[in-house]
Protein backbone atom coordinates (compact mmCIF):
# COMPACT_ATOMS: atom_id res chain seq x y z
CA UNK A 1 0.00 0.00 0.00
CA UNK A 2 1.52 3.38 -0.98
CA UNK A 3 2.27 5.78 1.87
CA UNK A 4 -0.28 8.48 2.60
CA UNK A 5 1.15 11.97 2.72
CA UNK A 6 -0.52 14.36 5.10
CA UNK A 7 -1.05 17.87 3.64
CA UNK A 8 -0.83 20.90 5.88
CA UNK A 9 -3.45 23.50 4.91
CA UNK A 10 -2.27 26.70 3.30
CA UNK A 11 -4.00 29.77 1.94
CA UNK A 12 -4.45 30.64 -1.71
CA UNK A 13 -1.56 32.70 -2.97
CA UNK A 14 -1.87 35.64 -5.37
CA UNK A 15 -0.55 35.42 -8.91
CA UNK A 16 3.14 34.58 -9.17
CA UNK A 17 5.16 35.20 -12.30
CA UNK A 18 7.48 32.23 -12.64
CA UNK A 19 10.84 33.10 -14.18
CA UNK A 20 12.08 31.24 -17.27
CA UNK A 21 14.39 28.33 -16.56
CA UNK A 22 17.45 30.21 -17.79
CA UNK A 23 16.65 33.10 -15.49
CA UNK A 24 16.96 31.68 -11.99
CA UNK A 25 17.73 34.42 -9.50
CA UNK A 26 19.80 31.91 -7.52
CA UNK A 27 21.84 30.47 -10.41
CA UNK A 28 24.40 27.99 -9.13
CA UNK A 29 25.95 27.49 -12.57
CA UNK A 30 28.03 30.60 -11.87
CA UNK A 31 29.81 28.48 -9.24
CA UNK A 32 30.45 25.59 -11.62
CA UNK A 33 27.32 23.61 -10.69
CA UNK A 34 25.23 21.83 -13.32
CA UNK A 35 21.44 22.07 -13.50
CA UNK A 36 20.61 18.35 -13.78
CA UNK A 37 16.83 18.76 -13.44
CA UNK A 38 15.20 22.19 -13.80
CA UNK A 39 11.91 21.23 -12.17
CA UNK A 40 8.32 22.22 -12.76
CA UNK A 41 7.33 25.49 -14.37
CA UNK A 42 3.94 26.86 -13.40
CA UNK A 43 1.77 28.76 -15.84
CA UNK A 44 0.86 32.33 -14.87
CA UNK A 45 -2.18 32.53 -12.66
CA UNK A 46 -3.31 31.85 -9.14
CA UNK A 47 -1.76 28.82 -7.53
CA UNK A 48 -2.56 27.32 -4.15
CA UNK A 49 0.38 25.59 -2.50
CA UNK A 50 0.38 23.10 0.31
CA UNK A 51 3.01 21.51 2.46
CA UNK A 52 3.29 17.75 2.50
CA UNK A 53 4.83 15.59 5.18
CA UNK A 54 7.07 12.98 3.52
CA UNK A 55 7.47 10.79 6.61
CA UNK A 56 5.34 7.66 6.57
CA UNK A 57 2.68 7.68 9.25
CA UNK A 58 2.31 3.90 8.86
CA UNK A 59 5.88 3.37 10.12
CA UNK A 60 5.73 3.79 13.86
CA UNK A 61 8.03 6.47 15.20
CA UNK A 62 9.62 7.31 11.84
CA UNK A 63 11.21 10.68 12.54
CA UNK A 64 13.73 11.00 9.71
CA UNK A 65 14.78 9.65 6.32
CA UNK A 66 17.91 9.92 4.21
CA UNK A 67 18.18 12.34 1.31
CA UNK A 68 17.90 9.52 -1.21
CA UNK A 69 14.68 8.34 0.45
CA UNK A 70 13.33 11.90 0.48
CA UNK A 71 13.85 12.12 -3.30
CA UNK A 72 12.27 8.69 -3.84
CA UNK A 73 9.19 9.62 -1.83
CA UNK A 74 8.94 13.12 -3.31
CA UNK A 75 8.90 11.63 -6.82
CA UNK A 76 5.60 9.93 -5.91
CA UNK A 77 3.89 13.13 -4.72
CA UNK A 78 1.87 14.80 -7.46
CA UNK A 79 2.42 18.50 -8.08
CA UNK A 80 5.85 18.57 -6.43
CA UNK A 81 7.64 21.88 -6.96
CA UNK A 82 11.17 22.99 -7.80
CA UNK A 83 13.32 26.08 -7.82
CA UNK A 84 10.94 28.28 -9.86
CA UNK A 85 8.30 28.01 -7.11
CA UNK A 86 10.96 28.30 -4.38
CA UNK A 87 12.16 31.60 -5.83
CA UNK A 88 8.65 33.00 -6.12
CA UNK A 89 7.77 32.02 -2.57
CA UNK A 90 11.10 33.49 -1.42
CA UNK A 91 10.33 36.75 -3.25
CA UNK A 92 6.94 36.87 -1.49
CA UNK A 93 8.12 35.51 1.87
CA UNK A 94 6.44 38.33 3.77
CA UNK A 95 3.08 36.97 2.56
CA UNK A 96 3.67 33.35 3.59
CA UNK A 97 1.52 31.91 6.39
CA UNK A 98 2.95 32.43 9.86
CA UNK A 99 2.47 28.78 10.86
CA UNK A 100 5.00 27.75 8.19
CA UNK A 101 7.69 29.28 10.43
CA UNK A 102 7.09 26.53 12.99
CA UNK A 103 8.90 24.18 10.60
CA UNK A 104 12.62 24.08 9.90
CA UNK A 105 12.64 23.96 6.12
CA UNK A 106 10.49 23.74 3.01
CA UNK A 107 11.99 21.53 0.31
CA UNK A 108 11.54 21.86 -3.47
CA UNK A 109 12.95 18.51 -4.65
CA UNK A 110 11.79 18.76 -8.28
CA UNK A 111 14.97 20.74 -9.08
CA UNK A 112 18.35 19.02 -8.85
CA UNK A 113 21.69 20.79 -8.99
CA UNK A 114 24.98 18.87 -9.21
CA UNK A 115 27.86 20.54 -7.39
CA UNK A 116 31.45 20.34 -8.64
CA UNK A 117 31.84 16.98 -6.87
CA UNK A 118 28.65 15.68 -8.61
CA UNK A 119 26.54 15.62 -5.43
CA UNK A 120 22.83 16.42 -5.78
CA UNK A 121 21.44 19.51 -4.04
CA UNK A 122 17.81 20.65 -3.88
CA UNK A 123 16.48 24.15 -3.18
CA UNK A 124 15.06 24.74 0.29
CA UNK A 125 13.63 27.68 2.20
CA UNK A 126 14.89 27.87 5.78
CA UNK A 127 11.82 29.15 7.56
CA UNK A 128 13.50 30.87 10.51
CA UNK A 129 15.20 33.39 8.22
CA UNK A 130 13.42 32.66 4.90
CA UNK A 131 16.80 32.14 3.24
CA UNK A 132 16.82 30.17 -0.02
CA UNK A 133 19.61 27.58 0.17
CA UNK A 134 20.69 24.44 -1.67
CA UNK A 135 20.76 21.36 0.54
CA UNK A 136 22.85 18.28 -0.23
CA UNK A 137 20.94 15.07 -0.83
CA UNK A 138 23.35 12.44 0.39
CA UNK A 139 22.94 9.04 1.96
CA UNK A 140 24.08 10.34 5.35
CA UNK A 141 22.10 13.62 5.30
CA UNK A 142 18.88 13.21 7.27
CA UNK A 143 15.56 14.98 6.75
CA UNK A 144 13.22 14.90 9.68
CA UNK A 145 9.84 15.76 11.16
CA UNK A 146 10.13 19.54 10.81
CA UNK A 147 10.75 19.51 7.04
CA UNK A 148 7.98 19.63 4.43
CA UNK A 149 7.84 19.24 0.66
CA UNK A 150 5.98 21.95 -1.28
CA UNK A 151 3.50 21.03 -3.97
CA UNK A 152 0.79 22.76 -5.93
CA UNK A 153 -2.58 21.80 -4.58
CA UNK A 154 -4.66 19.70 -6.95
CA UNK A 155 -8.05 21.10 -7.78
Amino acid sequence: MPPKFKPIPSPTFPTFTVRPLNGFRFDRSTEGWELARPGAVLPDGNHEFELVDFLRPDVEAEVQVTGAELLRRASKISGIQGQAAAEELWANRDRLPGHWKSLYALAFPDTHWLDTQRRIHVPILLTLTWDLCFWPVTSDQEYDFDWRVVRIKST
